[in-house]
């Protein structure tokens, strides 16, 4: 959608919060306590100092919208005490993540029996698909020099980069994604579908009969949700490849609102797509959490946005990322089981995507 993703949509409607770079000061603050949000390939919304958590946005305030996968923080909406809008990215400077991670790996024991509970729903009808998810642990404190380590690759991966975190939890997420969840300016919404997987120099996806099935499912759901809103358009199957050696199958989305949806209404619709959920005419999507692995997902696949007083924001899926408390650091990833899937071949999508993140986001290891 051209109009929102525009600088000249920004630049006319937030001229006041435009910058070209920070002072030491209010770099050092912003990587003790921030948000990063890359609307485009050339702006970047940044907030930093001191912040408050709300049920609700205020008017005339640009806001961050952070919450958790299962839409369950009850104050998802952050205002910062500082905000700006930089027309390129401040963190110039080379530098490397500085430590070395030693990785545990999750379990493939783990993720099987995970899988054939999956299966066994899928055969008695009650699931479509669904979006099981595994983690990776490796003990590190972050520290700020590894944020802007951090930032300076999830930069060059060309993807967009978003993330939050904050002093006193010691606690933040910080990724790249190719996945945006919607992009909002009344009364266009724009989407996408992206789903199906493989690596770079491997069979198309366009002859992949179970992730052609997999793909297909994601676009019915949205659209299917979506047309009670007005007029829908979409473009698509095609693959696009992304940074980290990976290919994904993708459908655009169109749709001209008729009636009038709030920010926060469409993040509700729309997430989580079957591309990170589940599609089920038994289960709500919740049911996810039955899975044992997903009781601790937190940020991963939640949606992570930005939203501007005139109506106008966007909601990125926060996936390809690294998460943090003050003991550890987490890599998640997620893979669509259909009827047709294959644990072995599930077993390597996972273990494609966590090691896209690591090289997406120089995170070293052992």
């Amino acid at each position: 959608m051209k109009d929102i993703d525009s600088p000249h949509h920004i630049k006319g409607l937030f001229r006041g919060f435009l910058r070209k770079a920070f002072s030491r000061q209010e770099e050092e603050s912003f990587l003790q306590q921030g948000a990063i949000f890359q609307w485009s390939p050339h702006l970047w919304v940044m907030g930093w100092g001191n912040r408050e958590r709300r049920a609700s946005p205020l008017q005339e305030k640009i806001h961050f919208f952070v919450p958790d996968f299962y839409l369950e923080e009850p104050k998802p909406w952050v205002v910062f005490e500082n905000v700006a809008i930089f027309e390129s990215f401040p963190f110039r400077q080379e530098m490397a993540f500085l430590s070395r991670l030693s990785w545990q790996p999750p379990l493939q024991e783990e993720f099987e029996r995970i899988f054939l509970r999956v299966q066994r729903e899928l055969q008695s009808g009650n699931l479509l698909k669904a979006v099981p998810v595994i983690k990776e642990r490796a003990a590190f404190q972050m520290k700020p020099l590894n944020i802007k380590a951090l930032l300076r690759a999830a930069h060059k991966t060309q993807q967009f980069v978003y993330g939050y975190w904050e002093q006193d939890k010691k606690e933040g997420v910080l990724g790249a994604t190719p996945e945006v969840l919607f992009s909002l300016k009344p009364p266009i919404l724009t989407t996408m579908a992206l789903a199906g997987t493989r690596a770079l120099g491997a069979p198309s996806l366009l002859e992949s009969v179970k992730d052609i099935k997999e793909h297909q499912i994601v676009v019915d759901r949205i659209v299917n949700v979506l047309s009670e809103w007005g007029r829908v358009s979409k473009k698509g199957p095609y693959e696009e490849p992304v940074s980290g050696g990976l290919v994904h199958l993708r459908t655009d989305i169109e749709i001209h609102l008729l009636k009038v949806l709030s920010f926060e209404q469409g993040v509700r619709l729309l997430h989580p797509t079957p591309a990170l959920g589940l599609s089920s005419e038994v289960y709500d999507w919740k049911w996810l959490k039955n899975l044992e692995e997903l009781k601790q997902r937190r940020y991963f696949g939640a949606p992570f946005g930005v939203y501007f007083p005139d109506g106008s924001g966007k909601s990125l899926v926060a996936i390809r990322n690294v998460e943090w408390d003050g003991e550890n650091v987490y890599i998640q990833a997620g893979c669509g089981v259909v009827k047709e899937s294959n644990l072995k071949s599930e077993w390597q999508e996972l273990a494609l995507k966590r090691e896209a993140v690591k090289k997406n986001l120089g995170l070293f290891y052992e």
